[in-house]
């Protein structure tokens, strides 16, 4: 009967361990700026970052590219990238290179396209509905993360963060922020949101103020929401660190 038990003790170690060491796939949802205002140096350094985010994939993880576009709702059709790192592995990890190579195929039309046909207006609000409709779809709730590069200028039918009062300072930003998010309904459940900050023509010419209540804006929006946030000015160069530590702090 002892031998017994132990085995079955010694089973159940086996089992939790086993579980405890199970990291689940992850859902990767990046927001990139395709406006007129990203200078282009700062838009090839965000497309660098995806493509080595990609690289960084493990089996079965999946990632998905939304542009921020003037009218996310009626522009983004047919221009999302969506790519999940094969489970199978070939000989030689053929699988992984196919899948690096149609994911920087894929990433170079997409600047391309934001080369030739940049966009005037930045509905970041309305690409981070769809965002969240990725992640529901999937069913990503804990396992999703959403990462934003971009200046953070909202310019859309209804608000322009360049002029409207309520940019003037943090305190009336983050009135607004939780004013739209009750309007919008907009939640996220136990996700992690990146707020990568890009260089940008619009941006330079504002007052810190008005920088400081933009970020404000964004990190009481998403935080009422229910989502967790960091922010990086620079936001291609601190990506990677920022996962790192994330990965670090998540496996403790």
């Amino acid at each position: 009967m002892k031998r017994i038990a132990h085995s079955i003790a010694c089973l159940w170690i086996l089992l939790l361990v086993g579980c405890g060491g199970h990291v689940p796939p992850q859902q990767f949802i990046v927001l990139l700026d395709t406006s007129g205002s990203i200078e282009p140096g700062a838009q090839a350094d965000a497309v660098k970052a995806i493509g080595d985010l990609a690289k960084q994939l493990h089996r079965g993880d999946s990632i998905a590219v939304i542009p921020i576009t003037s009218d996310a709702e009626n522009e983004t059709e047919g221009a999302v990238i969506r790519f999940t790192v094969p489970t199978t592995r070939k000989a030689y990890d053929q699988d992984l290179r196919r899948f690096n190579n149609q994911m920087h195929d894929a990433l170079q039309r997409l600047a391309a396209d934001a080369a030739a046909h940049p966009g005037i207006e930045t509905d970041i609000l309305g690409t981070l509905e769809l965002a969240r409709q990725e992640l529901s779809a999937s069913h990503s709730v804990n396992t999703g993360m959403i990462i934003v590069l971009s200046d953070f200028i909202l310019e859309d039918q209804v608000h322009n963060f360049r002029t409207d009062p309520a940019l003037a300072n943090e305190t009336s930003a983050r009135n607004l922020a939780d004013q739209l998010a009750k309007e919008r309904h907009f939640t996220l459940h136990a996700q992690w949101v990146f707020l990568g900050g890009l260089r940008s023509k619009e941006l330079r010419s504002l007052s810190e103020a008005r920088r400081n209540a933009i970020r404000a804006f964004w990190d009481e929006y998403l935080r009422a929401a229910g989502a967790e946030t960091q922010y990086a000015t620079d936001g291609p160069g601190l990506l990677a660190e920022f996962l790192r530590i994330r990965d670090e702090s998540s496996s403790r």
